[in-house]
């Protein structure tokens, strides 16, 4: 069936933004470059994900694809390309890596991405949502910089979740707020724990950029009351 005139109308605007929403890297000051790099490893899958994005100039700048002449390598190895992200996956915990991006001037900026240490949370069994807590986990203490979120989400409706995170410095628990339990349904309910680090120094250019590293503890499941 040829598409009719409404439908060509309807994608222009579409077509517009996918190509908007991306930009050359070669068409700005190769200094006013900001990096986004990224490691997750997930004890559940036993897989370490490393990514590297370019925006103008700060965080939510212009997305960059990196123009020929410029070029990213994580750990010495091309990444894929899916939409301007250059990523990686490799087999278990790799500690630490090596992303390098070279700018089209032949400048280079080599960072280290290094993941946080384990975690997992203490076992529950059946939680009461009108009770504030604590939950304990297990693992090295929160460190500068170091964060440890939890998810909730119900197992038979995944719009139903809730959030709870923690940046104290040194703690080893997680205060869980009855306010934050209340919303959900009764039953079922999946826990997803992370611990994230999250860094603003580095070999950057003079806009900054960022590095964030994140621990995936084992996921479990509670049962809301």
């Amino acid at each position: 069936m040829k598409p009719t005139l409404k439908s060509r109308v309807f994608l222009i605007p579409l077509l517009i933004l996918f190509f908007s929403c991306k930009k050359d890297s070669s068409k700005i000051d190769q200094n006013l470059i900001y990096q986004k790099l990224s490691i997750e490893y997930d004890i559940n899958t036993d897989i370490t994900s490393i990514s590297a994005s370019f925006r103008e100039e700060k965080s939510n700048g212009k997305l960059l694809e990196l123009s020929d002449g410029s070029t990213v390598t994580i750990n010495g190895k091309s990444p894929k390309t899916s939409g301007a992200i250059y990523e990686i996956s490799e087999p278990g915990n790799i500690g630490s890596i090596s992303i390098v991006f070279k700018d089209t001037e032949g400048k280079s900026y080599s960072n280290i991405l290094e993941l946080p240490s384990y975690i997992s949370l203490s076992n529950k069994v059946y939680v009461e949502k009108s009770k504030n807590m604590n939950w304990t986990f297990y693992g090295d203490s929160l460190k500068a910089n170091e964060q440890v979120d939890i998810y909730l989400t119900n197992y038979n409706d995944d719009t139903q979740s809730s959030t709870i995170s923690t940046n104290t410095l040194g703690t080893s628990s997680v205060y869980v707020p009855a306010s934050k339990l209340s919303s959900l349904p009764d039953g079922q309910t999946k826990v997803v724990v992370k611990k994230i680090k999250t860094i603003t120094s580095g070999n950057f250019t003079s806009v900054g950029g960022e590095i964030e590293a994140t621990y995936t503890g084992y996921n479990d499941f509670i049962s809301l009351f």
